[in-house]
């Protein structure tokens, strides 16, 4: 959302961290359009390697972009300076964007030169972030800086029983990572947050007393009905040959057209509605029927006004349901 709030605005500095499909981050200018790595890779100078869990990142794009904050800071043009984000690295390690940061927003504070300066915290770390910068009494926006019509949020469906495979499918391995892992990074590059339903694992969201011993719709429900004004990317964790391209062409078909989009397997003729994006519209669908007593989507999703891509690659939807595959 804040990209899109800076794309629609040609007043806007500093920096956004975006996330790419290939789990590489970028940081973005908007007052420019450039970008800059924001990962150390083995090109790079050693002495600037920064690791943080999986994540290895370049000492010298903090630095850089601390540097196009000054500048943005000076210019009379820009009405708003973005710092995104100041996360774990920051408030709890005393790294990455800082010290300079922390002194950036103490300068701001006593001369803002007729700005706003934006800063994105996430909620785990709003109170400790608002110690640390002495941000007392700021404004503190929950609400989205632009129009959720197209927005995604996404679901990890990991909350099967497992009967047939004998164990956890969420923790199963196949891309050296729990597979409820690797099915969330897939997807994040699309989606502004990722839920993670499981009755199992101790980060997911359990069903709701009133969904739950339904299957996926349990799932799904208890996410609408704790915000219902979301648009959902559900994805299953049981589909370890899921593609980069085949998200791709689902969140491109919803972009364009802003309706639910799921894929049909060419070879079972049959629609996977646990690899698709439920629209907003959809969702309160999906509910209505459920009160009246439906709890398969598959039956739900044949009655719906949903877009239907005939997936030519059957082998890319191939649901994992036994130790051996």
């Amino acid at each position: 959302m804040l990209e899109r709030f800076c794309e629609e605005r040609n007043d806007v500095g500093g920096f956004l961290t975006l996330a790419q499909a290939d789990f590489r981050r970028l940081l973005k200018f908007p007052s420019n359009l450039q970008s800059i790595e924001l990962n150390w890779n083995e090109s790079m100078d050693k002495s600037k390697k920064l690791e943080v869990g999986k994540f290895i990142f370049n000492n010298d794009s903090f630095t850089k972009a601390l540097l196009k904050l000054e500048e943005d800071y000076l210019n009379p043009d820009l009405k708003y300076l973005m710092v995104d984000e100041i996360g774990k690295l920051e408030v709890q390690r005393n790294s990455g964007f800082e010290p300079k940061i922390s002194k950036f927003i103490e300068k701001f504070k006593s001369d803002n030169k007729g700005k706003e300066l934006i800063i994105v915290v996430r909620d785990s770390l709003l109170e400790l972030a608002i110690k640390k910068y002495k941000l007392q009494g700021v404004t503190i926006n929950s609400r989205p800086f632009v129009s959720m019509e197209n927005i995604l949020s996404g679901m990890v469906l990991a909350g099967g029983e497992s009967r047939r495979m004998g164990k956890d499918k969420a923790i199963m391995e196949y891309h050296h990572m729990p597979q409820w892992q690797w099915t969330k990074e897939l997807i994040s590059p699309f989606c502004e947050s990722v839920f993670v339903s499981s009755n199992s694992l101790d980060i997911g969201i359990k069903d709701d007393k009133k969904f739950e011993n339904n299957g996926p719709i349990g799932g799904i429900l208890t996410i609408y009905s704790k915000y219902p004004k979301l648009n959902l990317f559900v994805l299953g964790v049981d589909y370890p040959n899921l593609n980069l391209t085949s998200v791709t062409t689902l969140v491109d078909v919803f972009k364009l057209t802003g309706r639910s989009v799921f894929y049909i397997n060419d070879k079972t003729d049959r629609i996977e509605p646990l690899i698709g994006i439920y629209n907003n519209e959809l969702l309160n669908y999906v509910k209505s029927e459920f009160i009246n007593g439906e709890n398969s989507l598959s039956r739900i999703l044949q009655k719906s006004e949903a877009c239907f891509v005939r997936h030519r690659k059957s082998e890319v939807l191939k649901s994992f349901d036994y130790p051996h595959e």
